[in-house]
Order: structure tokens, then C-alpha cells, then sequence
């Protein structure tokens, strides 16, 4: 898995320092006021669990997904949770049928208030951190990010990684592969940055000690076996609940990466907002993806 993230091509081109992924926190806290005594597992359980906590009233959004185009990124998880590929060799799949569904969905959330217009990574954390969400989409960081800004100083303790909701039982949950790698330019000065890397990479003390300071799990089996590490319940279960099934964007490869995810947010935010309906947008999208990827 770790290794997969400096990978393009079948070809190892970086040394994988830190590996994460971006995927669904709960407040377990929200979770039990609202009698949800675990956590949903399928697409029907976390729309069940979503209008249960929306009946909690208090300016409560069940869930602080984003909506804003910056962000809307976020939506790439949840067209893969609805079996849409995002790409199938050199084909864009944006704007097939698993697609249209997802943004149909998303719609459906955006319209019953489970989810609120207009909403990044910085406001759901801000909600978060209020008490005011139950779900929200950040990387393993987010944890002390958003418990650093929060008011509630036991907060921190009611956080817990969620795997992502599945369409089907039996469907493996989707996430975000996210991480830092470090790569060996070859020429002068190679060996002493391989000597580098290797120990930036492999070197228990060294692992941990970058673990402690910035939460970010190691990317080696030693490394996360170290005690520091392995006691670290919120980090253990990140790795197992989540990072085990993350997949990196198959758009990464691109220079136009940027510029895609932006065109299909773009899409996704004109549905939202009732300008666009989901076939016509994701057929769009998916053109204009197309189209980047040409250039």
C-alpha cells in the first residue's frame, strides 16, 4: 500500500515517508445524543443516521460535506462508492451512470439540509470543532487541527475514523491515499540522498519521533509497531479502517490536475445549486476532463 504512493507506471520513483489518507471522522459524542450506536455502514444506514441527527435540531448539519468548488474534490470518493472508475485505462468514466448517481445523491443531501451550501475544509472543521457536525471529510491531521481550534477540550476524545459507507455490503470502502514520499534526483550528491531517504524512511527513532510532532503514521510495519505508534488509537484505527483501502487519484498523473478537479467541482457545485442536472453536468464534466487531458 505505502509503497504504491511513489509509484506512476509500474515504476518506483519515490520512497514513501509518511502514509495517510483523506477520509470520514465521526463525533461519537453527536452519534450517541442522537442514538446512533454505530457507526453506518452502507450508503441507507448513513442517510438514516444523517436525518437522525438533523432531528437533533440546533443549527446541527449532519454532515459538513464540501460544497464549495475548492474543495468538491471531495465528491471523487463517493462517485468510486457508486462504482464509477473516474478513469478506465486512458478513458474518462465521469458522466456514466455510477456517476450521475452519485451526484443525484449528493443533490438529495444538499436538498433534505443533511448537508450545507457553501462549505470547505476549513468550515466543516470550524463546524466540527462546534459541535455542530457529526461527519466531516479531512485528512489524519484533522484530528489535531480540529480539536487545537475547538473550545471543547474533550473533543479530541470523541473524534473517531469512519469507513467510508458502502453502496453494497460487501463493497470495499473508498479513500483518498495521502502521504508524503521522498524522491533521489540521480547525479551529484545521489548516494548521500539515498543515505537520506533511507534513514528519513526506515529509521524507527527517526519515524517516531516525526509521528510525535506531526501525527503523520510511518510508512513501514516497524514503524507503525513501535509502541509510540501502535498506542496511538485514533492513528491504529485510522490506518486499519481507512488508509487500508485508499487508493491514490488516477488523476495525480496529469500536470492538469488541478484543472481537472476544478472542472468537475464546478459541475458538481452547478447541480447543487440547481443550475445544471446531474446527466447534463457530468457529461460536461467529463468531457472538459477529457479535453485536459488531451492538451
Amino acid at each position: 500500500m505505502a509503497l504504491e504512493s511513489g509509484m506512476y507506471d509500474g515504476k518506483q520513483y519515490g520512497l514513501p515517508w509518511n502514509t495517510g489518507s483523506i477520509g470520514v471522522i465521526a463525533n461519537s459524542k453527536l452519534l450517541e445524543k442522537a442514538g446512533i450506536k454505530k457507526h453506518p455502514t452502507t450508503i441507507e444506514e448513513f442517510e438514516g443516521a444523517l436525518r437522525e441527527l438533523k432531528g437533533l435540531g440546533n443549527g446541527i448539519v449532519p454532515y459538513a460535506a464540501a460544497t464549495k468548488v475548492a474543495q468538491l474534490k471531495d465528491i471523487f470518493p463517493w462517485m468510486q462508492t457508486f462504482g464509477c472508475t473516474l478513469m478506465d485505462g486512458d478513458e474518462v468514466t465521469i458522466g456514466d451512470d455510477a456517476s450521475i448517481d452519485a451526484v443525484t445523491w449528493y443533490k438529495k443531501l444538499h436538498d433534505e439540509k443533511l448537508i450545507a451550501s457553501d462549505v470547505d475544509r476549513f468550515d466543516a472543521r470550524a463546524l466540527f470543532g462546534q459541535g455542530k457536525a457529526a461527519f466531516y471529510d479531512d485528512a489524519i491531521i484533522g484530528k489535531g487541527v480540529t480539536s487545537a481550534q475547538s473550545k471543547d477540550k474533550t473533543l479530541a476524545d470523541a473524534m473517531q475514523p469512519m469507513k467510508r459507507p458502502v453502496l453494497r455490503s460487501g463493497d470495499t470502502p473508498q479513500a483518498l491515499l495521502w502521504g508524503g514520499v521522498i524522491a533521489i534526483v540521480k547525479g551529484k550528491g545521489q548516494d548521500a540522498a539515498t543515505q537520506f531517504a533511507l534513514h528519513t524512511t526506515s529509521d524507527r527513532a527517526t519515524t517516531t519521533e516525526y509521528f510525535a510532532s506531526r501525527a503523520l503514521p510511518p510508512s513501514t510495519t516497524v514503524g507503525l509497531s513501535d509502541p509510540k505508534v501502535a498506542q496511538d488509537t485514533f492513528t491504529t484505527e485510522w490506518t486499519e479502517k481507512i488508509t487500508d483501502t485508499a487508493t491514490g487519484s488516477p488523476f495525480w498523473q496529469f500536470a492538469q490536475n488541478a484543472q481537472i478537479e476544478e472542472a468537475v467541482a464546478k459541475q458538481v457545485q452547478a447541480v447543487l445549486v440547481g443550475k445544471s442536472k446531474p446527466k447534463d453536468a457530468m457529461k460536461r464534466a467529463g468531457e472538459e476532463v477529457a479535453a485536459l487531458i488531451r492538451r
